[in-house]
């Protein structure tokens, strides 16, 4: 596999991850390169199928941009799964076990708090000092995206072009 093929996979996952808006007509086009240069690397290999989901994106990638109304990247189910972890710890840590409809109530209401602007402000305040950053994305991914507010993104500097324009 050519390191050309992996690096562009890499930019079109890391795109459609990043919760930015995507250009589409850019993004369609490095999806049909990188769909051209697989059939080149596997036109010998007749026993290995292009993979569904590698097919839909890289055939049908501008399309489900142009029509998704949110970025692509906020659609994932990271957010829904993280909150499974915290929703078990409530229900086992902090409710009542007298019936059902206690525990429930209990767990409602404690979400509703959580929930709450200041709260989650302070949660995320506590989070960013524990040192875990964002990770910034490559240039090749910034090129794909859609940037209304002008350097909002963070860039990778090793990835970046030195040349003067």
């Amino acid at each position: 596999m050519s390191a050309e093929l992996v690096k562009n996979l890499h930019t079109i996952w890391s795109t459609m991850a990043s919760g930015y808006e995507i250009d589409a007509e850019k993004f369609g086009q490095i999806c049909k390169e990188t769909h051209a240069l697989y059939f080149d690397e596997t036109k010998g290999a007749n026993w290995y199928n292009i993979p569904p989901t590698l097919h839909k994106v890289l055939v049908h990638g501008q399309a489900l941009v142009e029509k998704c109304p949110i970025p692509i990247g906020l659609t994932n189910e990271e957010a829904s799964e993280a909150n499974n972890k915290i929703l078990r710890n409530v229900k086992m840590h902090h409710a009542r076990r007298t019936s059902w409809t206690d525990g429930m109530s209990d767990l409602f209401n404690r979400m509703m708090d959580s929930s709450d602007p200041v709260i989650l402000e302070h949660t995320r305040k506590s989070k960013n000092k524990k040192g875990k950053q964002k990770k910034p994305l490559l240039q090749d991914v910034l090129n794909l995206l859609k940037s209304p507010h002008g350097g909002e993104f963070d860039i990778d500097s090793s990835d970046s072009d030195d040349s003067d324009e």
